[in-house]
């Protein structure tokens, strides 16, 4: 969902989502629709109407969040689409390669591009359950992405544990985090980091299946501190969401040690008369 601030939208088309259904979803069959992305709109983010014709696409996995947004420095709107490396157009989507993003684009919600598959600056691909794609709000050319990663094959806990926490059994096998991508737009993601970004953490009941998924945004939550969710203990009898607090921009510092040191950046050109560092004696 995205609110649409552009002057001459309609009232009723202030707020704007795309939605639908995979596989056999029985909400699509009552509604007489076939699986695919629709579009909706909303006057107040609440009451939704589904807007008229065909789904969007039909050839995708599409069965996780699928993020729409607004990208105001290419200014058109994006949906970042789950999809696997095996989607092809016109073929049935290929559930046995691996998860990943693609984006589409649309100058007005109406007419949308072909999805393209997003492009990794390093690492190997990875399955990549949802996205999470939205432009930072204190630099919105910036995009922020934090994609939960499951590593579909590793089983962590013993049958004691997993019975213990009661987590269904279909979550038994497979492991998952949250990691850290950014974009400047188009469809390359750069992947500074590597590593985890959220940890399964002390709680047994994360280290099953699909659970440290984050949710959509992050937003500020105190002058100097910003806050994301996320999903604990799926599956188990302790699901539940927390709230992760970073400092305001705290995504990633450099961290000087006990022996004095440097660091040396990119060049910056100013365009002002002021610049102001993010830093802690």
């Amino acid at each position: 969902m995205c609110y649409d601030a552009r002057p001459g939208v309609p009232a009723g088309e202030r707020y704007k989502a795309v939605g639908g259904g995979a596989g056999n979803n029985p909400l699509l069959k009552f509604s007489g629709l076939v699986r695919g992305l629709y579009r909706f709109v909303s006057a107040d983010g609440k009451n939704w109407n589904r807007l008229p014709g065909e789904p969007l696409f039909t050839d995708y996995a599409l069965d996780s969040q699928n993020v729409l947004t607004w990208l105001p420095d290419e200014n058109c709107f994006a949906i970042y689409l789950r999809t696997w490396t095996g989607d092809k157009k016109g073929v049935k989507f290929d559930y046995k390669s691996i998860r990943t993003i693609a984006r589409s684009t649309s100058p007005d919600f109406t007419v949308w591009s072909e999805p393209q598959r997003m492009i990794f600056d390093q690492g190997p691909v990875e399955d990549l359950y949802t996205n999470t794609t939205q432009p930072y709000f204190r630099a919105p050319h910036i995009l922020i992405s934090m994609p939960f990663r499951f590593v579909r094959d590793r089983q962590v806990l013993d049958e004691a544990t997993l019975k213990k926490y009661d987590i269904e059994k279909s979550m038994w096998k497979g492991v998952s985090d949250a990691v850290l991508m950014t974009s400047r737009g188009g469809t390359h993601y750069q992947r500074k980091f590597m590593e985890s970004f959220v940890r399964p953490g002390i709680d047994p009941a994360s280290w099953a299946a699909r659970s440290n998924m984050p949710a959509l945004g992050v937003i500020q939550t105190g002058p100097n501190e910003m806050s994301f969710f996320i999903v604990r203990g799926y599956s188990s009898n302790e699901t539940r969401i927390e709230r992760m607090a970073l400092r305001l921009d705290g995504f990633a510092s450099l961290h000087a040690g006990y022996v004095e040191g440097q660091a040396i950046t990119r060049p910056v050109k100013l365009d002002g008369k002021r610049l102001t560092m993010n830093a802690q004696s």
